[in-house]
């Protein structure tokens, strides 16, 4: 199999900048490149625009390439304005492509024009098959167009898809030093559209018009808005050139394979910000960091940007907003862009497209727009079904709290939810363990199943019965560990962050009733928890909520802290079952594809069981000498410490598989 120092699938804009980029550094000397590109011979017109001030490397790297500049914007029928310290840059396609391209007399390269078959990797490495002929390389370098999942909930997948005519003006004469980013002035066909021009003289100019929208805008529909646009407007004019295209504008993922150990481009790398469709810059910045880590022998492949990392954190939430209106209501869009450009300065607004600007910018530029098509786009990327529950827990101690100034009545009905609860989902949601290990009910293993999980049961309580202190530590650690993995799967917390969460949630509980802790823990080990915690603790993970835009884990926080004002039995209780047993049971129904009635039938013989071995288990205590001093919640929590021990590593496994 032929080895090549760099391997190039696709050789547009993104593959041109990485090629220039290594050559600028002194990385093709020496080197065999082979470039793999179905068009490298398309001469199709095809402009690249980016803004950027006059210091930045992307303006100094690529001046020579630069056709014209502006610093002038006019925005719809506004007056001209600066906007410094940017500048606005125009390069053309072919011309980026030309430059790369006289690189190649001076390299030892191969060019091949021809469809790539397929990326493939084996142990030695990866490999590129085209025209049924294979080609290796360590750094394969792939820009090839991107194939995007189904949108899921609060994702969209829209395009930016534009028309463009270049134009010479016959009658009339512009002004050159000013160009115009966005006119609305034009019908909106349920979408929303807008011309774009930039003047290359006092007579020449494109002339684009673009749509944001579900629909891609046919050559017809964009040919009659520019005829009408530019007669009036400009009055007679000649076509001297066309230029078309279609970019996706999405949040969704890419459907990648992240074994082939490739070096994804462009929008293939999620260089693509998804509600403007701009992607140059990010592409430069891109290469110019391949090119180092090459230069300095570091790993490339962190450079591969993940769906999870591109589409977290604030502008990543901004854009998913803006995404949803565009496709859900696109008739605001023309009002939104329209009030940003009056009320806010073109600079300010190039600096947030960056995604530059401070929390402080952000909320002037929000508080300036229209905050209905905002705010219904928020709601409707609100799950209900995942607040629901939330929502109930937080109803239900509210009601308690009510009912605490009449105690028996909040006893009744307190330890009454406790005990329904506990039987509908509290224990059958641990007595399915058996169809975890084994996806359905296997006789034959049965038996094996029955004797090691009553083993680990057996073990823990000797460990209880020769050394209780020990046996509370361990209690404690792994039911931190199992809590915070059952909340961390849901709220996307990570592995370490999840097991930080279950030890907060037990220091918290425990600490905020102290004195009621001490009279279970104390008879259990000999122990008592010397301090008490302010409800300020949680105070961190409200502000993780909130950053992490969960509404589900914020309401559960604020829960926990209002709830903690109840007697322990209640606030413990009421998290076991209307928090972990309910998201473990959810878990367990996703992993086995079955509905709630088939896993309770199914949780019915350990069900019972569970019971049978509480009995049990308390007979045998209250009949020994050794625990003779130790009360009943006590010993029900001994008893659950032993059966939940199996347990715990069973979700263990299931978590585990999930979090990677």
């Amino acid at each position: 199999m032929e080895k090549f120092d760099y391997i190039f699938c696709g050789f547009g804009a993104s593959a041109s900048l990485v090629l220039l980029s290594l050559y600028d550094k002194g990385l093709l000397s020496n080197k065999k490149i082979l470039l793999l590109d179905k068009e490298f011979d398309n001469t199709d017109y095809k402009t690249f625009c980016f803004w950027s001030q006059h210091s930045d490397n992307i303006t100094q790297s690529l001046n020579p390439l630069i056709t014209f500049s502006w610093n002038k914007v006019k925005v719809g029928d506004s007056k001209a304005d600066y906007i410094t310290p940017f500048s606005y840059n125009h390069i053309k396609s072919n011309d980026l492509k030309s430059k790369a391209l006289h690189l190649l007399p001076s390299i030892n390269h191969i060019k091949i024009s021809a469809e790539i078959d397929s990326i493939e990797r084996n142990d030695n490495g990866s490999f590129v098959k085209v025209n049924g002929k294979s080609y290796r390389s360590d750094y394969i370098f792939d820009s090839r167009t991107p194939r995007f999942l189904e949108p899921k909930k609060n994702e969209a997948h829209i395009y930016q898809s534009f028309y463009g005519w270049v134009i010479d003006l016959v009658d009339s004469k512009i002004d050159p030093t000013e160009f115009k980013f966005m006119d609305f002035n034009i019908e909106q066909n349920e979408h929303t559209q807008f011309v774009y021009v930039l003047p290359f003289t006092e007579n020449s100019l494109l002339v684009e018009v673009t749509r944001f929208g579900s629909e891609i805008i046919n050559q017809e529909t964009a040919e009659s808005i520019l005829e009408k646009y530019i007669n009036s407007t400009y009055g007679n004019y000649s076509i001297v050139n066309k230029e078309k295209g279609c970019i996706p504008m999405t949040n969704t993922q890419i459907i990648d394979n992240n074994e082939l150990a490739v070096i994804k481009l462009g929008a293939a790398n999620y260089n693509l910000k998804s509600s403007t469709g701009y992607c140059f810059k990010n592409s430069f910045d891109h290469a110019d960091a391949i090119s180092d880590r090459i230069l300095n022998e570091k790993n490339i492949s962190k450079l591969n940007k993940s769906f999870g990392d591109q589409f977290q954190g604030r502008f990543a939430f901004y854009d998913g907003l803006l995404l949803d209106i565009l496709k859900n209501n696109p008739k605001e869009g023309k009002p939104i862009f329209e009030t940003l450009f009056k009320k806010v300065s073109v600079p300010t607004v190039l600096k947030f497209l960056d995604e530059k600007t401070s929390i402080v910018e952000e909320i002037g530029i929000f508080y300036k727009l229209p905050w209905k098509p905002f705010l219904k786009s928020l709601i409707s990327r609100i799950d209900y079904q995942i607040l629901l529950r939330p929502m109930l827990l937080l109803f239900t101690t509210l009601c308690l709290l009510i009912l605490g100034n009449f105690s028996s009545i909040q006893s009744i009905v307190g330890y009454g939810i406790l005990g329904v609860g506990m039987f509908l989902v509290g224990f059958p949601h641990g007595a399915v363990d058996h169809l975890i290990l084994n996806d359905k009910w296997n006789v034959k293993n049965m038996y094996s199943y029955i004797f090691r999980y009553l083993s680990v049961s057996l073990f823990m309580g000797l460990v209880w019965f020769l050394a209780p202190e020990i046996a509370l530590m361990v209690f404690l650690l792994y039911s931190a560990w199992h809590f915070g993995q059952a909340d961390g799967k849901t709220w996307g917390l990570g592995v370490t962050y999840s097991f930080l969460w279950g030890i907060s949630l037990l220091v918290f509980i425990l600490g905020t009733h102290t004195a009621e802790a001490n009279n279970i823990i104390n008879p259990m080990a000999g122990l008592s928890i010397p301090f008490e915690v302010s409800r300020f603790l949680l105070l961190p993970w409200i502000i993780l909520a909130i950053y992490k835009k969960s509404i589900s884990f914020l309401i559960t926080v604020i829960w926990l802290v209002i709830a903690s004002t109840l007697p322990l039995l209640f606030t413990f209780g009421l998290y076991f079952v209307g928090q972990h047993s309910i998201n473990g049971w959810n878990e367990i129904k996703a992993h086995l594809k079955i509905n709630d009635r088939s896993i309770w039938i199914k949780a019915l013989p350990f069900h019972f069981g569970a019971w049978i071995l509480l009995g049990f288990f308390c007979f045998l205590s209250i009949n020994s000498d050794s625990f003779e001093s130790i009360n009943y919640l006590s010993l029900f929590f001994i008893f659950i410490s032993c059966i939940s021990l199996p347990h715990s590593l069973v979700m263990n496994k299931l978590y585990l598989f999930k979090f990677r």
